[in-house]
């Protein structure tokens, strides 16, 4: 049981690796597969994956392009988060602007990231936009 829920984990986790417009098509293949296997709990549970928006999609393929960048990102982050802290505590501002000038160079090295892994995907600067935002949040959280 334990080999069928990892791989069906690295099945789910290629979903979010295809092109967007090939999600659901393959999802639903899934599904059906794992269904027709007997598995009807977790095929019902595969179908119900939302297709990701198209900014989410554009982060998940920055990440796998570079996950060096990705983890320098979420490192800056944690930087930052204790830059804030001890600039509560009474620290000085400047390591708080060297973690913020840190974090931001690392949102751009991961939208880098983003925009090679899409190639000659046609992705809108809004959607671009909400990618950074996305990095953000995910630097602070």
């Amino acid at each position: 049981m334990a080999k069928r829920k990892t791989s069906t984990e690295g099945e789910v986790a290629e979903l979010y690796s295809l092109p967007l417009d090939e999600f659901t098509a393959q999802r639903d293949a899934l599904a059906k597969r794992l269904r027709d296997e007997g598995d009807r709990a977790v095929a019902e549970r595969i179908r119900k994956l939302k297709k990701p928006t198209r900014s989410a999609w554009a982060v998940n393929r920055g990440v796998r392009a570079d996950r060096a960048a990705a983890k320098r990102l979420i490192d800056a982050g944690k930087r930052l988060e204790r830059a804030q802290n001890a600039a509560l505590g009474g620290g000085g501002s400047a390591k708080l602007k060297e973690a913020m000038a840190g974090q931001q160079a690392a949102i751009e090295e991961m939208m880098g990231a983003i925009q090679e892994a899409l190639g000659s995907e046609r992705v809108s600067p809004a959607i671009l936009d909400r990618a950074r935002e996305t990095l953000r949040a995910v630097a602070g959280d």
